[in-house]
């Protein structure tokens, strides 16, 4: 569960679901590609701040360094 206050819910942009299906296993890794959302991302005015969230709801074991982000903006 994650808990998230009504102030810092304010600034949320988006959730982008990630779903088992959309992950190919390349044998010793799995990786899922999802294109053209159509999420616009803006910081505050007051800074330039864009911060992201990732939450794993399964049971994977994972080292600190073992899932990546990757984003790409144009």
């Amino acid at each position: 569960m994650v808990s998230v206050t009504d102030a810092d819910a304010a600034h949320i942009l988006g959730i982008v679901p990630v779903a088992a299906a959309d992950f190919v296993d390349l044998g010793g890794c799995h990786v899922a590609t999802l294109r053209s959302i159509g999420l616009g991302l803006r910081a505050a005015d007051a800074n330039r701040s864009i911060y992201v969230a990732a939450i794993s709801r399964g049971a994977g074991t994972y080292t600190a360094a073992g899932v990546s982000l990757r984003l790409g903006f144009i």
